[in-house]
């Protein structure tokens, strides 16, 4: 059967390029050199009939693994549909411990930002509207990120004529009191993936410090609580978290809750009912028109 159908064009073709190295650590010696690496999801506008849009607003994604292990495609199914949506997409990968400790992962993704800005015109982002978006490990990142703005401390690498801040911050189930994981002290907490990164003594927060254990290293447990580095100037955030959740507890959203509320920061506190750490839920088009319409009103 041979026939003719007209079709109403209500979405753009996504593109995706995979593996961007946008910068290169230093590594054994400082002999050779470690690649961080982006995946860009970006509308086509290549052929004549093509839409040509204005420079977009930009989503930098953080993924999250436990301080111990990342894949910055992971997420990309997922994360195309705010691409059709009108949003460049950029997800990053970070230094990962025990090679590299904290601030090193915040610094990476701050020189993403500035990597994006330095580059916005080749990928058609708009530098005044980009916000990060972070889960679990990546979504305490995400936090550290907008909280710490264009704070001189955590600005290293290339690219720093351009600024590392956010205009906003939608974060899923993120960590936030480090030295406060309720009930994953012991060992026996973890699988047994966790057990052998952890080596029986560490658990992936303090790894991630470079530390035996953050309870007994108060200052950096604070340095690494994006609440150390909420103001008054501190850009929206969405928080999204199940209310079962059993790796990140419930409770470390509600206090980053408080503080952002406590400094007048504006802020939205969405609770998904029933559902655990990373659960199917949160990539509802229900969740996601939410964030969505969060992101159309902070990105004004």
């Amino acid at each position: 059967m041979k026939r003719i159908i007209k079709v109403e064009t209500k979405e753009p073709v996504i593109l995706q390029c995979t593996d961007l190295v946008f910068s290169q650590k230093p590594y054994w010696c400082n002999a050779t050199r470690v690649p961080l690496k982006m995946s860009i999801l970006h509308q086509r506008a290549f052929f004549e009939y093509d839409d040509k849009p204005a420079p977009q607003p930009c989503i930098l994604w953080i993924t999250g693994g436990g301080w111990t292990e990342v894949d910055q495609n992971v997420w990309l199914p997922e994360l195309s549909y705010y691409a059709k949506k009108g949003y460049v997409v950029a997800s990053v990968s970070y230094s990962l411990p025990a090679t590299w400790f904290f601030p090193e992962m915040l610094m990476d993704v701050k020189q993403a930002i500035r990597y994006l800005r330095a580059h916005a015109c080749e990928w058609n982002i708009d530098p005044d509207r980009i916000a990060v978006m972070g889960e679990s490990a990546g979504g305490h990142l995400a936090s550290l990120v907008a909280a710490t703005g264009d704070r001189k401390e955590f600005e290293k690498g290339e690219y720093l004529d351009e600024s590392s801040a956010v205009q906003s911050a939608v974060i899923f189930y993120g960590a936030v009191d480090m030295m406060n994981f309720e009930g994953r002290e012991s060992l026996d907490s973890y699988d047994e993936k966790e057990q052998f990164l952890l080596r029986g003594k560490l658990e992936p927060q303090s790894l991630a410090a470079g530390v035996n254990h953050l309870r007994h290293e108060k200052t950096i447990g604070e340095k690494m609580d994006p609440r150390f580095y909420i103001t008054e100037e501190t850009p929206p955030f969405l928080l999204l978290h199940g209310t079962k959740d059993t790796q990140v507890p419930v409770f470390h959203s509600d206090i980053l809750y408080e503080k952002l509320e406590k400094e007048g920061v504006p802020t939205e506190f969405v609770l998904i009912d029933g559902v655990d750490h990373a659960d199917a839920a949160f990539s509802q088009t229900e969740v996601k028109d939410l964030i969505l319409d969060y992101l159309h009103r902070t990105l004004k």
